[in-house]
């Protein structure tokens, strides 16, 4: 079976709150993962097809762009802030 390279393809990609607590409810911290999405965006790391923000949880679909690295851990550290 011929090996797949995912890096270069959207991304279902799925971030959880700590024991789901509803932290995501005020508009405050949306904006943070909202602004985030638009940092990382406009360092062309990558590309957002999709995304939603419950209480609790965000989902995104998203593209990292060729050569960057650590774009998930970045996004989570920041945001967690």
């Amino acid at each position: 079976m011929a090996d797949i390279n995912f890096d270069n393809h959207p991304q279902f990609f799925t971030a959880t709150i700590l024991e789901w607590k509803p932290l995501l409810a005020t508009n405050d911290y949306k904006d943070i993962i909202i602004n985030s999405l638009l940092y990382l965006r406009k360092e062309q790391a990558i590309k957002v097809y999709a995304f939603v923000i419950m209480p609790n949880h965000i989902h995104l679909i998203w593209q990292i762009q060729d050569g960057f690295k650590n774009v998930q851990l970045r996004f989570l550290k920041f945001t967690a802030q």
